[in-house]
């Protein structure tokens, strides 16, 4: 049995931890979790070759953590933001 990660595994897992993320953190319940969501990169100064990127919202860093890729930060703020549309 092989454990590499089947195609569509990724986003199925993502979607997934968006939809969990969004029941646990309700966004009348903190602020972090108002949608829209989107990738920004981290560094202060706006330079978009630094190496860690946030999923945001216009108040906050949403998640608290750094993401080490943009595609990937992207790929969770789409999942945050259709899991809160789920939601509604």
């Amino acid at each position: 049995m092989s454990d590499a990660i089947k195609p569509g595994e990724v986003a199925e897992r993502l979607e997934a931890w968006a939809r969990e993320t969004i029941a646990l953190r309700p966004a009348d319940k903190s602020v972090g979790m108002v949608p829209p969501f989107y990738a920004e990169t981290a560094s202060a100064k706006g330079d978009e070759s630094w190496p860690f990127w946030v999923v945001r919202n216009k108040t906050c860093n949403s998640l608290g953590s750094f993401i080490p890729s943009r595609e990937m930060a992207e790929m969770m703020a789409d999942a945050l933001n259709r899991a809160a549309l789920e939601r509604k």
